[in-house]
């Protein structure tokens, strides 16, 4: 996986997040809707190994999130639809508990290959 740059994380940055539904499905969720009160996250797949999966988590709202599902959800857009520039990495083990995470900003989302 590649490396991230930004603030090294222990602890989930969002660890009382619920799920609400999976956006893309493909072969497993690709792109899923999260909440915390009123606030509304999404989780993106970006990567896996033997051992674990990487997810990139953004705050964003319900205008936004329409407006990006309008656009077909185009990854090259999506920075568009992040609030307030945080992009998390999160790296979860194969059953979804927190290994590492970091805190970073889009231009390291849209960087990464």
């Amino acid at each position: 996986m590649k490396k991230i740059n930004g603030l090294i994380l222990s602890e989930h940055p969002f660890p009382d997040n619920e799920f609400v539904q999976d956006i893309i499905v493909y072969e497993q969720p690709i792109l899923c809707l999260y909440k915390s009160g009123d606030r509304v996250f999404l989780y993106y797949w970006m990567d896996t190994n033997d051992i674990m999966d990487r997810w990139v988590i953004f705050e964003t709202n319900k205008e936004l999130l329409e407006k990006w599902r309008d656009n077909h959800y185009l990854f090259d857009i999506v920075g568009d639809y992040i609030l307030n520039d945080e992009v998390y990495f999160v790296n979860l083990d194969k059953e979804n508990k927190f290994v590492v995470g970091w805190k970073t900003n889009t231009e390291e989302l849209l960087s990464y290959d």
